[in-house]
């Protein structure tokens, strides 16, 4: 157990003294990307921005309703064909002509 103290001890101060550089240089196919987007975004007009809005929107709303139809088709109970209340209204209505 002392051998793993004085190894973290000389372990941490190691680190504390180090000094790290940060490169000036932009990663690996940065500038591709910067380049490509730019590009998409000068070609792209107002109709197409509101075309991929309204696609993405209706995508999400028509998810939505899949899903809560879902669970309000689960949670339904089973309806008879008839009802009686209907019967027995159209019988009350004929009654009283």
């Amino acid at each position: 157990m002392n051998a793993f103290d004085s190894r973290w001890r000389e372990m941490t101060r190691r680190a504390r003294g180090a000094r790290f550089e940060l490169s000036d240089e932009p990663p690996l196919g940065f500038a591709c990307r910067v380049t490509t987007r730019a590009a998409d975004a000068s070609t792209a007009s107002v109709e197409d921005l509101w075309v991929r809005f309204s696609l993405r929107s209706l995508i999400a709303v028509g998810s939505a309703f899949l899903i809560l139809g879902a669970l309000e088709y689960r949670s339904a109970p089973p309806s008879p064909l008839l009802c009686p209340g209907v019967e027995n209204t159209v019988a009350q209505l004929l009654g009283t002509l």
